[in-house]
């Protein structure tokens, strides 16, 4: 769900085994990206990006709820995502991610 109207694009390709994603948004912070088996958050395999004074971040998270997913290493998961590329200027945060379709 985007808040006051943001704008973004999102764009993605896929290999024979693996996803890749670019995230482009008008946010500065963080924000979240989830693939969900039904259209709802719970059941949902998300990732949240950040970018800061150090760079890129990314999470692996699993939301049980309609709340703060948890991190998959906590549930016994891996980080699956890899960060490619995070960079931001004044309005926007442009991500680019990937990872295996099959995480098992």
């Amino acid at each position: 769900m985007l808040e006051n109207n943001m704008q973004y694009n999102l764009h993605w390709s896929t290999t024979a085994t693996d996803i890749n994603l670019a995230i482009e948004i008008d946010n500065l912070g963080w924000a979240g990206f989830g693939i969900s088996p039904n259209g709802g958050m719970t059941g949902s395999d998300l990732v949240i990006v950040w970018v800061d004074g150090d760079g890129g971040h990314v999470t692996d998270r699993w939301a049980t709820t309609e709340g703060l997913p948890t991190e998959d290493t906590s549930r016994g998961g891996a980080e699956d995502w890899t960060l490619v590329a995070a960079s931001e200027n004044a309005t926007t945060m442009v991500v680019e991610l990937s990872r295996k379709l099959d995480t098992g």
